[in-house]
């Protein structure tokens, strides 16, 4: 293995683990506690000083981080990540883009690049949807700049709000990334302390008919499930995806079947659903942009998932519905 190509793969843990680690039920306790408290800074005027946060309730440490912005030329290779920038407001920082997000960042007109060429740009922070299968040389090329290389993948809210830490405060400094994280996770909290404590449903989430596919562990949809008031029963498991046999449903064994979607389920994905789940099951229909819904109104979506669940907490016989 030569030295490019050893480099960038002991680089890619070390990005993978700053926008996880956490396990997801702190990271909710983190977020349904008005977010991180600020107990330390370090000459505040200086744009490297550091900040050491820690968490408002536990006390537990949560990292050291930038008081200023330290990112001013990005190169975006993700359309999420290039809304996550403009949300933050500093879309005027990005100076380079892939094509998925030049159909979105419209008139802007700023070059369309690809890994390799986007150190002509002299960036210092580079955002990826993934870091699986680059270019060893443009990593170790970047690098060697001193170009900082980010996965923006996130799967659940925990790795949003890592995100929102380690990248955002990059971007706009600690207090204006904390703010931002509180924005987004804070209406989650008053969705979830709505939603009953006891009694809750044993839900599952199908993410995918072909094969017949449960959200796993991690993921958007169980985080959502959780917060309207149903009890996941793949929350905490390492799995991100289940592969649905005759066996794993007499273990899981489910008061509710939520099939989950982008859009609105159309009649024949309905009948498809109900001909492959095992009919002593309740199956409700569910649809949500999992890559954005968190970007704008999350709770939207979480209270449409408490009332979902609600109305089927309220009933004692199994019936099909839809709630879109």
């Amino acid at each position: 293995m030569n030295e490019s190509t050893s480099g960038a793969e002991n680089r890619r843990p070390r990005e993978k683990q700053e926008v996880g680690e956490m396990t997801q039920r702190r990271a909710a306790r983190r977020a349904l506690s008005t977010g991180i408290a600020i107990v330390s800074a370090l000459a505040m005027g200086c744009p490297q000083a550091e900040v050491t946060t820690k968490d408002s309730r536990s006390g537990e440490t949560a990292g050291a981080y930038p008081a200023q912005p330290t990112a001013q030329r990005i190169v975006s290779l993700s359309a999420l990540a290039t809304r996550f920038i403009f949300d933050l407001g500093v879309g005027d920082r990005l100076v380079g883009i892939d094509e998925d997000s030049a159909a979105w960042v419209g008139s802007k007109r700023l070059p369309i690049v690809d890994l390799g060429r986007s150190r002509s740009l002299a960036p210092d922070l580079v955002l990826l949807k993934s870091l699986a299968d680059l270019d060893p040389r443009s990593v170790f090329d970047l690098e060697a700049d001193g170009v900082r290389i980010v996965e923006f993948d996130p799967h659940d809210l925990e790795d949003v709000g890592a995100l929102c830490r380690a990248l955002g405060t990059q971007l706009v400094g600690v207090a204006a990334a904390a703010m931002f994280e509180r924005r987004i996770m804070r209406p989650l909290a008053l969705v979830g302390g709505a939603s009953p404590p006891f009694g809750r449903l044993r839900v599952v989430a199908v993410v995918d008919l072909d094969p017949l596919t449960l959200a796993g562990g991690h993921s958007f949809e169980t985080d959502l499930i959780e917060i309207g008031g149903g009890t996941s029963l793949t929350h905490g498991g390492e799995e991100s995806r289940i592969v649905m046999t005759p066996g794993r449903w007499r273990e899981l064994e489910p008061d509710l079947v939520i099939v989950t979607s982008p859009e609105e389920a159309t009649p024949a994905q309905r009948i498809r659903a109900r001909a492959l789940i095992p009919d002593r099951y309740r199956i409700e229909f569910f649809h949500f942009d999992r890559e954005t819904f968190w970007l704008h109104a999350p709770e939207e979506d979480a209270e449409r998932m408490r009332a979902l669940i609600a109305k089927f907490s309220n009933e004692e016989t199994p019936v099909t519905g839809d709630l879109n």
